[in-house]
């Protein structure tokens, strides 16, 4: 199981970032994730100014020593440090660090009195820097000193996990991973005097900065609680292992439920301690989406589709959490575990294929017309009232965190709401897309740009009922769609309507000759009076046709039209549409769909004479009454036979 990958999903459900500068978006999944993200939670090493980290960057030299003498935990100390190189002009920003580290032994200049703190750092200096921060250097100088002596010692300390050696310029993200794995060594154990040595000693680094390191379970976080006794935190509280903790990581919603291995720094002389960095061991995680969820689905088991495979999942016995909240006995019933819209995601954290913990998160989607009295009023009459505690509020937009007062009328607002109404997680879409309703399956619509859109569950449900609470598009319609986080349709607003083709012809030829070269068609109208219409030139129209299965509506010009109507012949089948003319220009045809699919229009094709129904059955399917529109057509549909009769 892909931990990372499913915490990552965890993430874009409840999360809440703050501070770009900490928390970059472009080394999501890099293999230097992990070490970038401790370094950011400890303050030792965060981003640039637009956001981003560029992990893949090199670094210099003068940007390392101010790493380093943060990771030793001598971040104010040297900052006040007198210049001891000639290169480094008196007042630049890293001064104090290049000196002290000097000073130290850390990292010192080159043999001509320069720092040369400009100069990309290779990875054998940054190694050698943090081999000596940890008091190996004497070791080192032993074994053969720089660089060998160093890697040798770097190597027995598990420093080298996830990066190599060498005298290339050494990037952000490797630098990150060796600062990471130095925090995690042990610190030299030294013995001053007549026996003085240096020996492997058994503090780690981190430990020596203030910092203990734990392991248990996330209870409770930012208004999320497993157990009802932690429902009312503060929003810099934490509870793991049953235990409250204040804690600054800005995203540790993400590990809600999760056990984890966190640092807490404790700090001298009575300091409160506070979680600094977590991350999640190793356990087996699902995320499960609301529509692949079967209606078999019991509290003791989840039955699921994997693609077009179904599994089974064991919860006995689990800790079921419903949008942020333990479930009371009597709330926990099979129907609460197959949500409308959202998602259930399955903890296992002893591995013994049995699901320890349940976090199902439904929504419903509020399109918002209006906004007062801490309460959302939205398009098709729903209203939600907004919980009083700030810390049981939280609203997120493009994954950061945001404040009530950003939500906009036309939003949509996903809600992720308590059983009782205590906690509201509400997600800001302002996402769209626009095109022609081409068809639609189960669940879903296509649109003639290719795209698929899911509807949900409001959505769905008020389109199968009719409402006239919803603009509801017809085939052919072009619409804007208003979708929620999840790329789901929320509501729609159609722009241009495609039911005004309410014309019928049936077509007997096309050409491109006789009317300034523009392409044309020759058809019979309803009136039974043959028509010529021209397509202008440079224009393209709507075309509805059947394309080997599926039913296609898409804009087309002359040429691709006339190959559609040819269908593989050497000439066009003559057949029946629904049509419409803007301008005496044809601008819209619909051809009739022979399977009679329920998104395109079916008539039953009568060859002989006009003849007038009032209410009759023809045959077994259809009724046709004074108002149904009939042809006569004769001799299949030839003009100059018709035109001789």
């Amino acid at each position: 199981m892909n931990v990372k990958r499913i915490i990552a999903i965890l993430l874009s459900i409840i999360t809440v970032c703050v501070g770009m500068t900490a928390y970059a978006s472009d080394y999501d999944e890099h293999k230097y994730e992990n070490a970038i993200v401790m370094l950011s939670d400890f303050g030792i090493m965060n981003g640039y100014e637009d956001g981003t980290f560029r992990p893949d960057a090199s670094i210099t030299r003068a940007e390392f020593a101010t790493l380093a003498i943060r990771a030793a935990g001598y971040d104010n100390i040297a900052q006040g440090k007198e210049n001891e190189f000639k290169d480094i002009p008196n007042g630049a920003w890293y001064l104090g660090y290049a000196n002290f580290a000097n000073s130290m032994g850390y990292m010192t200049g080159f043999d001509d009195g320069t720092f040369g703190g400009e100069k990309n750092v290779t990875l054998n200096q940054a190694i050698k820097t943090m081999v000596n921060v940890l008091g190996y250097e004497k070791i080192a100088e032993q074994i053969g000193g720089y660089p060998q002596g160093h890697i040798a010692v770097a190597n027995t300390l598990d420093m080298l996990k996830g990066i190599t050696t060498g005298e290339t310029a050494a990037t952000r993200g490797e630098i990150a991973q060796l600062i990471a794995n130095s925090l995690t060594a042990v610190v030299a154990d030294t013995k001053l005097g007549d026996n003085a040595s240096v020996d492997y000693g058994d503090e780690m680094l981190i430990e020596t900065l203030g910092y203990g390191v734990y392991t248990g379970k996330v209870e409770a976080v930012n208004g999320l609680a497993l157990d009802k006794q932690f429902d009312s935190l503060d929003v810099d509280e934490v509870v793991i292992g049953g235990q409250k903790f204040k804690t600054t990581v800005s995203d540790m919603t993400k590990f809600f439920g999760l056990t984890v291995k966190f640092y807490l720094y404790e700090g001298k002389n009575g300091a409160v301690p506070e979680v600094r960095h977590a991350y999640a061991l190793d356990g087996s995680y699902l995320t499960i989406d609301a529509d692949d969820i079967k209606p078999t689905t019991t509290t003791s088991q989840v039955d699921y589709y994997d693609g077009t495979k179904i599994r089974k999942a064991k919860i006995d016995g689990a800790t079921f959490v419903y949008n942020g909240k333990a479930l009371m006995t009597a709330d926990i019933t099979n129907s609460v575990l197959i949500p409308k819209d959202g998602t259930v995601t399955l903890i296992d954290v002893d591995d013994d294929d049995n699901y320890d913990t349940v976090l199902i998160w439904e929504y419903d989607n509020i399109v918002v017309k209006s906004i007062a009295d801490e309460k959302i009023y939205g398009l098709y009459e729903q209203v939600l009232t907004i919980p009083d505690d700030e810390a049981s509020v939280t609203a997120i937009y493009n994954g950061n965190k945001a404040s009530l007062s950003d939500i906009k009328i036309g939003d949509v607002v996903s809600a992720y709401v308590s059983k009782d109404g205590g906690y509201a997680r509400l997600i800001i879409s302002r996402n769209e897309t626009e095109g022609i309703y081409t068809s639609k399956g189960s669940d879903y619509i296509v649109l003639d740009n290719g795209e698929k859109l899911k509807m949900s569950a409001l959505y769905e449900i008020l389109i199968s009922s009719n409402s006239t609470r919803i603009d509801a598009p017809d085939f052919g319609d072009n619409a804007v769609y208003k979708l929620d986080a999840t790329g789901k349709i929320a509501s729609v607003e159609i722009s241009e309507q495609g039911s005004g083709a309410t014309q019928y012809g049936y077509i007997i030829s096309v050409a491109t000759e006789g009317i300034d070269d523009e392409g044309y068609v020759k058809f019979l109208n309803h009136n039974n009076e043959f028509e010529t219409l021209p397509i202008a030139s440079g224009r393209k129209l709507r075309l509805g046709y059947m394309d080997d299965i599926t039913y296609t509506v898409k804009r087309v010009g002359f040429t691709e039209l006339e190959t559609i109507l040819k269908n593989g012949e050497t000439t066009i089948v003559k057949q029946l549409m629904k049509y419409s003319v803007t301008d005496g220009v044809l601008t819209e045809i619909y051809l009739v769909d022979k399977n009679g699919s329920g998104n395109s229009w079916y008539e039953n094709v009568i060859e002989s004479e006009m003849r007038v129904y009032s209410g009759k059955l023809v045959g077994d399917d259809y009724i046709v009454d004074d108002e149904t529109v009939a042809f006569y057509i004769p001799n299949g549909g030839t003009l100059e036979d018709y035109r001789s009769g």
